[in-house]
Order: structure tokens, then sequence, then C-alpha cells
């Protein structure tokens, strides 16, 4: 198998175990990103005065299984007054015999159950007719004509049957991303608010399936974790049986048996709906409804996760031989990711994968997304998915014309009209310079009905004026670290080698000159 090493600019070279205590020398990103976190945390009324670097000896290690999930985990415990460095994270992997991963996959979506991502507008779009004519035909729903009939968009039975379609058809992609990034020696990385990535990639875990190793960051004392009895005593039993790490603690540690009747739904009560549906429905889609209280993805870290990175408040004992938990202490906020000084972004490059939500709790997809193409960083859209990510989609395969065959016939309706007639002899970048922003729009618009959009998250035409005169500037890294995958449409084998090609670009993350 081929071999993937960190890249050159992921920050592993010139920091040694033996540095001073202190900030990052010379890497103002990492700086700034733990400057950030530790302004957040210091308003805490316990919370720490500065934090250091990490030496490998500060670190603690266990071994543990969960009952009723495969696979052995890793949990190394990290005092939250410390930062981990890229060196200190290198040495983890060592322990753990991994090589560093070349790429950190982030998911970017919200906390609606995957079997109600469809939306009225969704339904009615044109790219998702094919879906809706099956669906129609299999329940010996009539169509008249081509048009979507409004009773058709709210009939239940048949929203039902679409949503569960879809679900299946996204589980798939997702699927098919964890094997690209298996092969690529991409991790997924979660911090302690999980999205509808991990869920979709939860069914492909319980397949049996190659997958992609996955890690965690995480506060060990969370509020959310906290307010738990049952999470609470099984953070205790991880730390209680940890030794501080070694290559030899690793290789000789015989795992603990955590028992798993915090995700057991004829054990685990906390949660109404949790208690009648377990993990097939669930009515919320944001951290913020009351409904979500008591359910175990709130309650403890991502327990599909290979690797859990936790950081822990010390109790602050005089003279005490050996700092234990201040198990007294929880974070400010549940679910707190200000807490975890841990910024993947050092490490290697972040990948993101975006799929659309009916709704989002905190509105920041569009921002994210335009934000990561700023950066170079590989980006994953779901087409067909709700809202933004179906915009974003329609923007990305009109730039995709542009490397296809007969690429000047469908560019064509995309041109600017004022640049004259292009020739069919023209290079792809006078193709692009010659896009038009406006027509660009008018074509997402007529694709996609933002009407239920916020209308913060809606794709506007400074947008794709931004988003084009980045491509103009840099169409290789757009070409190489941009791609949108249709769930309905794209075969596995396509997108695994589509994803892998992003997953290694050498654009990836590169600074524009």
């Amino acid at each position: 198998m081929m071999k993937f090493s960190p890249p050159r600019n992921s920050g592993l070279t010139g920091i040694s175990e033996d540095s001073s205590p202190g900030l990052v020398g010379g890497n103002a990103h990492f700086n700034e990103e733990v400057r950030r976190k530790l302004k957040s945390s210091q308003t805490f009324e316990t919370a720490q005065p500065s934090a250091k670097l990490a030496r490998y000896a500060d670190l603690r290690y266990t071994k543990f299984t969960i009952n009723g999930f495969p696979g052995e985990k890793h949990a190394v415990f990290v005092p939250d007054n410390l930062t981990l460095s890229p060196h200190v994270f290198e040495q983890i992997c060592l322990a753990l015999d991994k090589e560093m991963p070349s790429m950190f996959l982030k998911g970017v979506s919200s906390l609606c159950h995957p079997t109600k991502l469809s939306t009225a507008q969704l339904r009615k779009c044109p790219g998702f007719s094919p879906l809706m004519s099956d669906v129609r035909n299999s329940l010996g729903i009539k169509q008249k004509g081509n048009q979507i009939q409004d009773s058709d968009i709210s009939n239940k039975r048949l929203v039902d049957v679409v949503d569960h379609y879809l679900e299946k058809k996204l589980a798939s992609s997702i699927s098919s991303i964890a094997l690209a990034a298996s092969r690529t020696n991409v991790w997924t990385f979660s911090g302690p608010q999980i999205s509808n990535f991990e869920l979709l990639l939860q069914q492909h875990i319980e397949n049996g399936e190659t997958d992609a190793f996955r890690m965690v960051a995480v506060h060990m004392q969370d509020k959310a974790y906290m307010e738990s009895t049952t999470a609470r005593q099984l953070m205790k039993d991880l730390f209680d049986n940890s030794q501080v790490i070694s290559n030899e603690v690793v290789d000789s540690f015989r795992p603990l048996l955590l028992q798993g009747d915090l995700w057991d739904p004829t054990i685990n009560k906390a949660n109404p709906e949790f208690a009648e549906h377990g993990y097939e429905y669930w009515s919320f889609d944001s951290l913020d409804q009351k409904m979500i209280n008591g359910h175990p993805i709130t309650q403890w870290p991502w327990p599909h996760a290979d690797l859990f990175v936790l950081f822990y408040r010390e109790e602050n004992i005089t003279g005490a031989a050996h700092a234990d938990v201040d198990w007294e202490f929880s974070t400010r906020t549940r679910l707190d990711e200000e807490a975890v000084l841990f910024a993947p972004e050092i490490v290697t490059p972040v990948g993101f994968v975006f799929i659309g939500a009916p709704y989002c709790w905190q509105p920041q997809m569009k921002k994210k997304l335009i934000h990561a193409v700023k950066l170079a960083n590989p980006i994953v859209v779901l087409d067909n998915t709700p809202n933004v990510a179906k915009q974003v989609s329609l923007f990305v395969k009109v730039l995709g014309n542009i490397y296809g065959r007969n690429a000047l016939t469908a560019c064509r309706p995309f041109l600017n009209d004022e640049r004259g007639a292009i020739s069919s002899n023209q290079s792809s970048g006078d193709l692009i310079q010659a896009m038009s922003p406006a027509k660009i729009m008018k074509h997402v618009e007529k694709e996609f009905d933002s009407s239920g959009m916020n209308a913060d998250e809606r794709l506007t035409l400074s947008d794709i004026v931004g988003l084009l005169d980045l491509v103009k500037r840099r169409p290789q890294a757009f070409k190489e670290t941009v791609t949108s995958v249709d769930p309905l449409r794209d075969s596995a084998e396509h997108t695994i080698s589509q994803l892998m090609s992003v997953f290694t670009s050498s654009h990836t993350c590169a600074r524009e000159l």
C-alpha cells in the first residue's frame, strides 16, 4: 500500500520534547488558535492561568473496549493547562503504531436525523426529480406531465419514503468517503459536537467495511458528560485505569471493558425518544432544543472513534505526589469546543465534508465553506442535500464543465456576452475568465428554490463573484481541492477515485502567492 507522509508545512519540525514551556515558537497560526481558546476558557472561575506545551511524559494512556462496540480504543489524557503540540502528537502516533495522518476530515452539517433531511424546496428541484419519480412509481402515484405537484411535495407517505431513500444514498456516499480516506491515510476528526457526518459514518462502521481511523478530542469534564452519572463514572473508570504513556505501556496494556449501558435504549431511559426509538428517530435538530436533553449523543464523546484525546482539569492539592482529576470541575457550557486546546490544522491539513441541512442551529455553513475555499482546504460537498450545499454544488458543477468534453458548448450558457465570441480552441483559463457571475447565479436560482433558507445562509451574487474571483486566481487549486458528490447518481467507484485525488492534491492548503 502506498504510504502518505505528513506535508512539509504541517509544522512537525523545529519542536523537540525538551522545548521550554510556552507557546510554539514561530508558529503564529497555532499560537493564535491557542490564545483564542485560552481567552474563552479563562472566563471559568477556576481557569488555569496559562497554557504550556505538553511533554510526552505529561500524558496518560488507557486502552479500552466498549461492550457492544467493535474494536479496541485508545484514550490519551492531557492536562487542560497544556497544549498538544505536533511533535507530541507524532509521538502518540508512533506509540499506537500509526502513521501520522495525511489529513483530518471533519463534517459540517446539523443534528437533523438522517431520515428527515429533505425539504420541500429540495424535493421539487430538477436534480431531485428522478428520485421523486422512482418513489412515486413505487407507491403507484400517478404524475401529470413532468411537473412535480404541490400535493406530492407534502404527501407524508411519499416524503417518508423519499427521506428513507435519501438516507441510504447518503450513507453509501459517506461509505465511499471513508474508503477513500482509509486508502490515503486520512483520519476523521470530531469534537464534542457531532453532526450528520458521524451519524452516517456510523452506518458504514456497523456494516463492518474497511474504514478510516477516527479521532475525537474533547474535555473529559465537559458539563454535558458530568451531568450524567453514568457518563461521569465511565470517565472515572478510564482515568483510574490509566498509566503514564510510553511505547511499552501501550504495547502491554490490557484493555479495560466499559459497559455499554449508556447507549442501550432498554437501559438508558434519560431521553424519552431514545428509550422508545433508539437511534432510529429523534425530533431535535440542534443542541438548544429541549428534546435533546439526556440523549447519549450529548452525554459522551462519539463512541465509534478509535482514538480519544481527553483534556482534563487537575486537582490542585499542595504537596500531593501525583495530580488527580478535579471531579468537581466542569466546563462552562455543554459540549464546549473552546475548552479543547487542540488545533488539528497544525498537525496536518484539514478537509471538510459539507452535508446540507434543513435547519442550522448556528448559521455558518456558507461562511465555513467560502473560508475553506480561500484556504484551499479539501472540500467535499454532497449534492442533492438541502440549502447552501445544493447551491454550491450547482456552482461547482458549472465550473466543472470547463474541464470536460465539449467544454465550450457546456460553458456557453454561462459566458459573459460582453467578451464577444469565444473560439473552440480557448484554454480552460480563458473560459474561466469569460464566466458571468450573474448567469451562474441565475442558473443556481433556477435549479434550486432558496426561499426557505435563512437569509444569512443563502448564496448571493456577491458570493458567486467572490468564489469566481478565487477560481480565476487559483484555477488548479480549485479544480483539485473542491468536489461535489451526488449521492443520487455517482457510482462508488467514481466517487472513491475522485476523492482520493482531492485528498492527495499537492495544492491542499497551499498559500496564495
